[in-house]
């Protein structure tokens, strides 16, 4: 599981990323030390049947989409192109990425990532996201490709370099000259432009629902592949880390009792507890309360997280909805 400077920057949370191969895997300690309090998860749509597992877990989760992956291997063959007049250039000064930053506002705004789905999450930022997303695709990082035809600015694409693979990035034609072939055209020629990097496989992904998008890459060479679930843990562990400790001796036998007697509460909706390991009667535990998170599509919405811990050691989690 890696940190996400862009999320954690972006929404003033610790956002870390992972692919997971099952529900199973989770390290509860690992997210205790990291102090995660969002993690974006990918799960393969072939353990979408362990999804039950996450609830009785007891994690405030949400499934925010549902990925599809197309694989092309790179070429040297030239395509034919409908749009005779389409250049691809490569964004080099200031005025090229503020060209681009534009390109980004008309192809992105109203639409709807995965952030979307996270109700704890607030979208106002969405397109600057898109935008730093965009021009770290450079250097050794990616490529970020400028679509012109008839030298008017139509379009972006980027894309990401790991582990010897092109990654695709976001990208668009912009909705003025939508309906061209241009979208087409640049994915056809796309191939030709990474050989050119030395890289020999091409890999990209959408939400599952952008079907118009997918018939493109279909009718450009490119292969269906795989397909997963976004998952976002809202388990909020920095933010109840970081609050004043309560030094606190557990001396009921009931977790849930402990708390609404001697911590004052917001009126509760829904309670979820994951226990981590068993609580002992007349132990000192370390008991931390977060700062209400705001519910940002509802705003009389909360959910405050609760650590009950022994030393270093993350005993349970409390989460008041």
């Amino acid at each position: 599981m890696y940190y996400s400077k862009v999320d954690s920057d972006r929404f003033q949370l610790q956002i870390f990323r992972d692919q997971l191969q099952a529900i199973s895997a989770l390290d509860w300690q690992d997210l205790y030390e990291k102090k995660v309090d969002i993690a974006i998860l990918r799960l393969s749509s072939k353990q979408q049947h362990e999804l039950h597992l996450i609830d009785e877990l007891g994690i405030p989760f949400v499934v925010a989409d549902t990925l599809v992956e197309y694989t092309t291997k790179t070429s040297t063959r030239q395509p034919t192109l409908m749009n005779q007049h389409m250049t691809v250039i490569e964004p080099t000064t200031d005025n090229d990425w503020k060209e681009v930053d534009i390109m980004v506002e008309k192809c992105f705004t109203g639409y709807a990532n995965h952030y979307f789905s996270n109700p704890y999450l607030d979208k106002t930022g969405n397109i600057e996201g898109y935008k730093e997303w965009v021009r770290n695709c450079q250097g050794e990082h990616g490529t970020t490709f400028m679509v012109l035809n008839e030298n008017t600015h139509v379009g972006f694409f980027s894309v990401q370099y790991k582990d010897g693979v092109a990654h695709g990035g976001p990208g668009g034609i912009v909705p003025a000259f939508e309906g061209s072939g241009l979208y087409l055209d640049f994915h056809k020629l796309l191939p030709s432009l990474i050989e050119k990097k030395g890289i020999k496989t091409l890999k990209t992904s959408t939400q599952v629902q952008n079907l118009m998008v997918q018939r493109q890459w279909t009718m450009s060479g490119w292969h269906f592949t795989s397909s997963a679930l976004t998952l976002h843990l809202n388990l909020f562990i920095g933010k109840a880390a970081s609050a004043n400790k309560k030094e606190k001796v557990f001396n009921h036998q009931n977790l849930l009792d402990f708390l609404t007697t001697e911590l004052p509460m917001q009126p509760i909706n829904q309670l979820k507890i994951k226990s981590i390991l068993p609580l002992e009667m007349g132990v000192n535990y370390t008991i931390q309360v977060g700062e209400p998170i705001p519910n940002v599509d509802h705003t009389q919405l909360t959910c405050t997280p609760i650590i009950v811990a022994d030393q270093d050691r993350l005993m349970a989690i409390v989460w008041l909805i």
